[in-house]
């Protein structure tokens, strides 16, 4: 049985590559030791960035959601009230 170190790498669609190490090669054909998948650490950093950013928008939206709805809950309170004065 021969033991030879090797490193592969495949890449995918999906921007997941998959590192396959220390293969074993005898009789029977290429046996695999070990297999580590980790994803891109540029496409992690940018997906993290990417999230941040949604999430800040996604405050403001809130924020804004709020203030509209306060702002609707005041004019049909006023709406209501001046109703209440003409009838």
């Amino acid at each position: 049985m021969t033991r030879r170190g090797s490193v592969a790498f495949l890449y995918f669609s999906n921007h997941v590559m998959i590192s396959v190490f220390y293969n074993t090669y005898d009789s029977t054909g290429l046996n695999i030791d070990g297999l580590v998948c980790t994803l891109l650490e540029d496409e992690y950093i940018t997906k993290k960035a990417r999230l941040n950013e949604l999430d800040g928008r996604i405050k403001e939206i809130m924020e804004e959601r709020q203030s509209i709805l306060v702002e609707i809950e005041d004019f049909e309170k006023k709406k209501r009230l001046a109703k209440e004065i003409i009838s």
